[in-house]
């Protein structure tokens, strides 16, 4: 059932542009609670040899802190001022020897606000949007 409370939420999601928020957090409904049971996706960028490449590492935990280990993720890039307009292939990440550690290596087109979608499709199936600039 829809709710003011969970039509206002969904428009201040799509108004602030928190599209990083785990699908049914922007929601009041039961599905909403059954994601505390969610994989945590930490993400971090680090500057690479190339001025305009950067590293990520992504750190999986189930929702107990255990590191996921099997885990398929794949990143997509995308620039929200030109929407469509770059084809940057979709990155598979790569496990490490740590367990739930992956990297990737992004390799945007251009300088400018980038978002990037990180999509965790087993064990699990989980989507975050995380924003982030070139310079």
């Amino acid at each position: 059932m829809v709710t003011r409370l969970s039509i206002a939420r969904l428009l201040l999601t799509a108004a602030l542009g928190l599209g990083w928020l785990p699908h049914g957090l922007a929601s009041d409904t039961p599905a909403a609670h059954a994601t505390s049971a969610a994989p945590k996706i930490e993400w971090v960028l680090k500057p690479s040899k190339n001025s305009l490449e950067r590293e990520s590492i992504i750190t999986i935990t189930d929702r107990a802190g255990k590191p996921i280990s099997n885990a398929k993720v794949t990143i997509s890039l995308d620039m929200p001022s030109m929407p469509g307009a770059h084809h940057v292939p979709p990155v598979l990440a790569t496990p490490t020897s740590t367990p739930g550690l992956y990297t990737a290596l992004l390799r945007p087109e251009m300088v400018g606000e980038w978002t990037a979608r990180i999509e965790m499709s087993a064990p699990q199936r989980l989507k975050i949007f995380k924003k982030f600039n070139v310079d």
